[in-house]
């Protein structure tokens, strides 16, 4: 994904301990670092002239001044791709859960930020014991038509979290209807990546693996990913920053 960012003159920055944000922009007009949530700069300096903002699995739960500055600069024309795998527990995680405690995990994390969008990601897996591609757990999604979806007939994913939106998001791909969910073992159709508006959000990270391009229409629902994140258009008077380093948006 970074390589063909660059390879199309953007700039990728990198924020955090955890590396799990990202932020893209035309090299001259990307001020700050890339943001993820727990960063040593403020979010609002990392999107401040930035074009994208890219969220896979983070690891530090956002705080409501960062998801804030992340729903400013969407509203303000930014795009915003969000990936996440369903968030895997160990073994004290799995029995504080069990006794009814909360965990954390991405999608725990990804909560301040995805809510704010009408879009979530779900905790458990999704698996198929009718129709797969390796394995009951690398299943294959089936595109909509949606732009996200552009010309790709079905992707295949690998542990793939269920995608859930509002009303207002367009699913991008569905699973088959013999899908079952980790969690309740229910056979349904299930989003697996959605659009809402200027926000996109996949519930699954394996696509992005080299060796998984050649699956199925992963390498067109990539590229159709990439089009989405620079084809926004920011405008700089409509990005109202919050928290105490505020200042106005300047693009080059």
């Amino acid at each position: 994904l970074e390589r063909v960012l660059v390879e199309n003159g953007y700039e990728v920055r990198y924020h955090g301990s955890g590396s799990t944000g990202a932020v893209a922009g035309r090299p001259g007009g990307i001020g700050g670092q890339a943001g993820s949530a727990g960063g040593d700069s403020s979010m609002n300096e990392s999107l401040r002239d930035a074009d994208a903002y890219v969220i896979i699995n983070p690891s530090a739960r956002y705080d409501n001044a960062e998801a804030a500055s992340v729903s400013a600069f969407a509203d303000a024309g930014g795009r915003v791709l969000i990936m996440s795998d369903p968030s895997s527990l160990s073994i004290a995680e799995l029995l504080a859960q069990a006794l009814g405690a909360t965990t954390g995990g991405s999608t725990d994390a990804l909560t301040p930020v995805s809510s704010q969008f009408g879009v979530g990601v779900g905790s458990g897996y999704l698996y198929d014991m009718t129709e797969y591609d390796s394995n009951y757990q690398t299943i294959y999604a089936s595109g909509t038509g949606s732009s996200l979806s552009e010309d790709v007939d079905r992707v295949s994913v690998d542990r793939a979290a269920p995608v859930f939106t509002s009303p207002d998001a367009t699913v991008a791909l569905t699973s088959s209807a013999n899908t079952e969910l980790s969690d309740s073992g229910t056979a349904r159709e299930y989003a697996v990546a959605a659009r809402n508006q200027n926000v996109s959000i996949v519930g699954d990270t394996s696509i992005l693996a080299p060796a998984r391009l050649q699956h199925a229409d992963n390498e067109v629902f990539v590229g159709n990913l990439i089009e989405f994140l620079v084809g926004g258009t920011v405008q700089p008077d409509a990005f109202t920053l919050t928290g105490p380093d505020s200042q106005p948006s300047e693009q080059s």
